[in-house]
């Protein structure tokens, strides 16, 4: 299986299990009725994922990938939020009706401990991309702290972000919904990239 199929392929059970997890709530999915709905096997689907839970980190990945290739194509000379705000954009791999999923995997992970667990984790192992990004740009080391700490607030500024526009999008028109995040990322990015040059 290439690196295209993998993805491909953990996103289907990713969308099965977040469809699942939406209709019937958490507790009453199992590891068997994920593995159901994809057409494979209960220890076929355990050796992608350790939990059910773990089954909706791919699509929570993927939002988070859209804004780890905006950063790479960050200007020299342009503010990051100011390029966030032009260039954001959902991710390739995004099929229609993800980005609604991704919103409300977002809101049940606000009230699910063990789904939140696992989009938490998605948002620290971003860190390591973004420490990389960052450093690139200011011709610094990505194990230096304050190139840490300015990747842990992108990707925090990131987070919550999603997570407001998960809150607020219940009854919000989707052709609005790129937009919004958009806007909401760049605000965030703007208090969290404080102090950060814009020059490489």
């Amino acid at each position: 299986m290439s690196e295209g199929e993998r993805v491909a392929h953990r996103l289907e059970i990713s969308r099965a299990a977040a469809t699942l997890f939406l209709d019937r709530g958490v507790d009453a999915t199992t590891g068997e009725d994920i593995a159901a709905v994809i057409g494979v096997s209960a220890r076929t689907l355990r050796r992608w994922f350790p939990t059910k839970e773990n089954c909706v980190e791919p699509l929570v990945k993927s939002s988070i990938d859209a804004f780890v290739a905006c950063l790479s194509r960050w200007p020299v000379g342009v503010s990051l939020d100011k390029h966030v705000l032009a260039d954001y954009r959902p991710p390739a791999t995004a099929a229609p009706g993800d980005a609604d999923l991704v919103l409300a995997i977002i809101r049940l992970s606000l009230a699910v401990p063990s789904v939140r667990a696992i989009c938490l984790a998605a948002y620290v192992r971003a860190e390591a991309v973004l420490a990389n990004a960052v450093a690139l740009r200011q011709r610094r080391d990505p194990s230096e702290v304050g190139v840490r700490v300015q990747a842990a607030a992108l990707a925090a500024a990131l987070r919550i972000a999603t997570e407001d526009l998960a809150v607020d999008s219940i009854d919000m028109d989707k052709s609005w919904q790129t937009a919004t995040h958009r806007a909401r990322l760049s605000a965030a990015l703007d208090a969290a990239m404080a102090g950060v040059p814009i020059q490489s």
